[in-house]
């Protein structure tokens, strides 16, 4: 019996498990499982989408949403990186949230970074060091300190949001839970694997 599998995954090396059954006795139930590495080929591509420089205002107790359209159609199949530079007096006041064009929701950093500033540094704008969140990284956002300058893995999975279409509308969701500092987003990245 040959078994085809079409995997919706990223190119490289993934764990494929193939169960087996048959209404026939079964005189050898231990081989009815196989476990095999995959290589995993195709056309994917991945593609950078960015804001471009913005000074988007964080006013106190208010939540913000900046935009930024993906025209290219396709299928998320993995690899979701989000890239922030951003501007503010006290990270804690902060969550930062990306939502998706099918309006699923990734929580990227709820209210981190205690009194100190911003996320990124240099430039307030995408020539700045933005922070970057990635599953993939070893460092978690809690675990980060301010200004947050590099790769960190995100409060929620960003594989939770993929796979789906990736052409609409996204949106990078911020929310100032408290009065008395204010901020500026000054860039919004996305990078997609897509097929």
């Amino acid at each position: 019996m040959d078994i085809v599998a079409t995997a919706l995954v990223p190119a490289g090396t993934a764990q494929v498990r193939a169960y087996g059954s048959t209404s026939s006795r079964d005189l050898n139930p231990a081989n009815d499982a196989a476990l095999a590495s995959l290589t995993v080929t195709g056309s994917g591509t991945t593609q950078t989408y960015s804001t471009g420089s913005v000074a988007v205002a964080i006013p106190d107790n208010t939540t913000v949403e900046v935009p930024l359209s993906v025209p290219d159609e396709g299928t998320v199949v993995g690899g979701v990186k989000v890239g922030v530079r951003l501007n503010h007096t006290f990270d804690s006041d902060l969550t930062l949230t990306l939502v998706s064009p099918t309006g699923r929701t990734v929580v990227l950093a709820n209210r981190r970074g205690g009194s100190s500033d911003n996320y990124g540094s240099g430039a307030n704008d995408c020539s700045g060091a933005l922070t970057i969140f990635d599953d993939a990284a070893t460092t978690a956002i809690g675990a980060g300190t301010p200004p947050f300058a590099g790769t960190f893995k995100p409060e929620q999975p960003l594989q939770t949001i993929a796979p789906g279409i990736s052409d609409g509308q996204w949106k990078l969701r911020v929310r100032d839970s408290v009065g008395g500092d204010t901020g500026t987003l000054g860039c919004f990245q996305l990078t997609l694997a897509r097929k």
